[in-house]
């Protein structure tokens, strides 16, 4: 549950918050033996600190821990992810050489994966290194892959992603024109992503405001009730000593 709370905070930028619940979740996972939740957890706090708060070691740090665990569980699928989210992470801080030796891996893995949603990133990443290496026309084809994969797919911050790195290996190849047609693209999916996260974010502001209400008026209906309980409970007294009086 501190999983998925955490999810709904990191969808809506609340980084501080999603960093929070996903350790009150490892808090509670360390106390079990199930190795797969803590994988999770761990993966997702490395996601944060990697790409939202920039602090690299530390996230690096909990990624490692989360391939212990699945490769303690021999999940191969979790492997694979771990490992594509450290090349990732090398790659943004410009340690290509790191990063080369997970990306083998999941080279020489990848087929066991088909259909994965995570082979638009794994084609990007191929990408981005064949532009370190200026092997411009590997490259572009890796790119290219990442890009019509990430047009059909319905998360569209992760065909952003591929446009962000797509943009930045033709300003490497001097292609300025098309690196500023994609780069307008980029922005206007950006925009796209950004616009609905400000509705959701006012929509669930709007449901704060309602359930502060609700619990306002619940407050009220306490007090009432606690006040008519004292009045019955003054009336029963007077009752009593009218009725010892009469007696």
């Amino acid at each position: 549950s501190y999983n998925t709370i955490a999810g709904n905070y990191e969808e809506l930028y609340e980084f501080k918050k999603a960093i929070l619940y996903y350790k009150k979740g490892l808090f509670y996972a360390n106390k079990t033996d199930n190795d797969t939740i803590k994988y999770w957890l761990y993966n997702n706090i490395g996601n944060v600190y990697c790409f939202e708060e920039k602090q690299l070691e530390k996230g690096l740090s909990y990624y490692q821990k989360s391939l212990k665990y699945s490769e303690k569980e021999c999940d191969l699928k979790q492997i694979y992810m771990t490992k594509l989210n450290l090349v990732w992470a090398y790659f943004d801080a410009n340690n290509f050489q790191k990063g080369k030796v997970y990306l083998d891996f999941i080279n020489k893995n990848s087929q066991d994966l088909d259909n994965d949603p995570n082979l638009v990133f794994l084609n990007m990443l191929n990408g981005m290194y064949y532009d370190y290496i200026s092997d411009f026309k590997k490259a572009e084809s890796y790119f290219k892959k990442a890009i019509t994969l990430g047009e059909s797919t319905v998360n569209k911050s992760d065909y952003s992603y591929v446009l962000e790195a797509y943009t930045q290996f033709l300003f490497h190849k001097r292609e300025y024109k098309n690196a500023y047609e994609n780069l307008v693209l980029y922005h206007n999916i950006r925009d796209d992503i950004e616009n609905k996260l400000t509705l959701n974010k006012a929509h669930i502001a709007g449901v704060n405001l309602e359930i502060d209400e609700y619990k306002r008026k619940i407050d009220e209906i306490e007090l009432e009730n606690n006040y008519q309980a004292q009045v019955l409970e003054k009336t029963k007294t007077i009752s009593i000593l009218l009725i010892i009086s009469l007696l």
